[in-house]
């Protein structure tokens, strides 16, 4: 049943596709119609659930009335137009493509193992890397309100309030577990699929933009596997007795610089960030959308609006899938704008058809995306703050007297910010620089454009966690990581003219050094210590059958990464009242202060009482990490003198927080 959510959206993106773009590439269809089939399934799908919520308080009558929806709309359109036999003609030109299946093959693989090595679930309990922690359970815990709770319009786990954070990615895989299916596997689902749709837009990006199935392939290995120079320190302190035995036992990721210990540019932020490989792939069949209509349209000369008129479908799409990305990825969305509205000149000024078409686009999709965008930054949110000017992603914010301060603090810090790059980036930001020369100069233009999600990163803030504009510099990598390809395969080619062996070396030798720090990496996620959680104690059976679905805790103001009670609330599909993993989204202080009163217990305790009425507690749960929190004055005997004790296990207590 939950493949409902899987296929009908592919069949449906399938369509769209083909009726409102001439895209002849069965490989590019099918990954961007899987993506944007989600992207618009799963709009369409939270629109009808907020509906059906507000006017019957039914959580499931969305999904039904999307799958009749999208089912009748699927059938109409393969009638009408005859996208049946297109299908089947599709599938076979994919069939006869070997490279592209042997990719496929090994990308499948990879995925599976990836997110399930990371997450896993046998039913009785759920298996998290203690490296992903953070970030892991959220999405679980996200999917699991929704699926198990009644999360409908999507408040935050960890802050119950509407969330003010892309949720959307959450959110559709808490649909597919409300059919029947463990989030964890819905989850993973999800990440699986959608890092395949990427893996493939950027061989198919390879093969049409640099005409070389090599420079594809290379170009997804170097997104998964980064380039550091911080592993040749490493090698240099490891070479010798028992080399290979600390390759497979390493654990810890390669840093010279800030952030790297993060593992910000490594497999780390794929498996912590399962929506983000959704939304660069977007990003990317975007992108492929707007070149393939470019080339239809470079010997188009007609004047507007007799010319672009009939070329207003594929805007359509474009504009659709970039406006509607900022509940899925709100950094994603607005870089997608930019780049739309950059692509009006990459042919010069020789066609005002394509000029006027790539702004409206722009525009559209600003119209649809803006609403959206400014709720996240509406009421009691942080974002509220961003961006913010920071120059140089690392360095220190500098506060700027006047302009011409500001432009001369930049310049000293330049080569400060140049070298930290290049040893972040390693040998791999050598090899895009040499490809700057050799290209034409159209793409010298589109690399420039490609490069300014990463120009963004070094100007501003975006997020209150700075760190966090690594995401920027990924989107940039996925374009510019298939230029530093492009120039090995250039090598190989001009080198094999002269000799046949020696050109072969040097290009293996080359391609390892770049994605030797990534392999590296890799047997650190290989190694990744694990935290088993159980997901079916009997504080999680009371929890789900004992407690209103809309249930908020008020408890501790940390998680601890283990197995505890707060886990167990967030893991059943109930919200916390104020915890500090929403710190990145909401202001805390508010509701920090009423949680410090309610359990120091020093007022009068009908004014507790009213308090905890108005912000909508439900439980006041207390274990060992609130008793040993030297922040809170706890008075655990006020709390269990006034409130009535509905669960107790072996070192916590669950009270009620009002009479009902």
């Amino acid at each position: 049943m939950f493949l409902v959510l899987f296929i009908l959206p592919f069949l449906i993106g399938y369509c769209l596709v083909k009726l409102l773009t001439k895209l002849k590439n069965p490989i590019i269809i099918f990954s961007g119609s899987f993506l944007f089939g989600i992207l618009l399934s799963g709009s369409l799908l939270y629109i009808l659930d907020i509906l059906f919520v507000k006017l019957f308080s039914n959580y499931i009558l969305g999904t039904v009335s999307y799958s009749i929806i999208a089912l009748t709309t699927v059938i109409i359109l393969a009638r009408r137009f005859g996208l049946y036999k297109e299908f089947k003609n599709d599938l076979s030109e994919i069939a006869n493509d070997i490279p592209a299946i042997l990719f496929l093959m090994v990308c499948i693989v990879f995925s599976c193992w990836l997110y399930y090595h990371s997450l896993s679930t046998n039913s009785v309990n759920t298996t998290v890397a203690g490296g992903c922690w953070s970030d892991t359970m959220f999405h679980n815990a996200t999917a699991r309100t929704v699926s198990m709770g009644e999360n409908i319009p999507v408040q935050f786990p960890y802050f119950a309030a509407n969330s003010k954070y892309h949720f959307m990615f959450d959110y559709y895989s808490g649909k597919i577990g409300q059919l029947g299916i463990n989030t964890v596997h819905a989850l993973n689902l999800m990440s699986i699929l959608t890092l395949i749709a990427l893996f493939l837009l950027i061989l198919e990006f390879g093969r049409t933009y640099f005409k070389s199935t090599a420079v594809g392939i290379l170009g997804a290995s170097m997104l998964m596997f980064h380039s550091s120079l911080a592993v040749f320190p490493w090698l240099n302190e490891n070479l010798g007795s028992g080399f290979f035995e600390k390759i497979l036992r390493k654990s810890g990721w390669l840093s010279q610089k800030p952030f790297e210990d993060w593992g910000l540019f490594n497999l780390n932020v794929f498996i912590n960030q399962r929506h983000f490989p959704f939304s660069l792939g977007l990003l990317l069949f975007i992108v492929m959308v707007i070149l393939h209509q470019r080339d239809l349209m470079a010997e188009d000369k007609n004047s507007f609006p007799s010319g672009a008129l009939r070329q207003l479908k594929p805007i359509l799409l474009i504009a659709l899938t970039a406006g509607l990305l900022p509940f899925w990825n709100a950094v994603a969305a607005g870089i997608s704008i930019i780049i739309i509205g950059m692509f009006a000149f990459s042919m010069g000024f020789k066609n005002k058809n394509f000029i006027l078409m790539m702004i409206g686009a722009a525009f559209l999709a600003g119209i649809i995306a803006s609403p959206q965008l400014l709720y996240f930054k509406s009421g009691n949110s942080v974002l509220s703050e961003f961006p913010k000017l920071h120059i140089g992603y690392y360095l220190e914010h500098y506060e700027a007297k006047n302009p011409i301060d500001l432009l001369q603090h930049g310049i000293k810090k330049l080569p400060e910010l140049l070298v930290y790059y290049l040893n972040v980036l390693g040998i791999k930001s050598l090899l895009i620089l040499a490809a700057f020369f050799i290209i034409n100069l159209r793409k010298k233009y589109e690399s420039l454009i490609f490069a300014i999600p990463f120009l963004l990163a070094n100007l501003f803030q975006f997020g209150y966690i700075l760190y966090d504009n690594n995401k920027l510099m990924i989107i940039t990598l996925v374009f510019l990581n298939c230029f530093a390809a492009y120039f090995i395969v250039w090598m190989y080619n001009k080198l094999k003219r002269v000799t046949r062996i020696l050109p072969l070396l040097l290009c293996s030798l080359l391609i390892f050094t770049v994605v030797a720090a990534g392999i590296l990496d890799f047997m650190s996620i290989k190694n990744l210590g694990v935290v088993e959680v159980s997901d079916s104690s009997e504080f999680k059976k009371w929890i789900v059958e004992r407690t209103d679905p809309k249930s908020i805790f008020l408890s501790n103001f940390s998680i601890s990464y283990s197995d505890n009670p707060i886990t167990t609330v967030t893991q059943s599909g109930r919200k916390l009242y104020v915890n500090d993993g929403g710190s990145a989204v909401f202001y805390l202080d508010e509701r920090l202060n009423n949680a410090k009163e309610i359990f120091a217990q020093n007022r009068n305790i009908n004014e507790i009482k009213d308090m905890i009425r108005r912000e909508k507690i439900d439980y006041i749960l207390i274990d060992n990490n609130l008793r040993n929190n030297q922040s809170i004055q706890l008075n655990e005997q006020g709390i269990h003198n006034n409130f009535k004790v509905q669960f107790q296990g072996p070192d916590f207590i669950v009270y009620a927080a009002q009479d009902k």
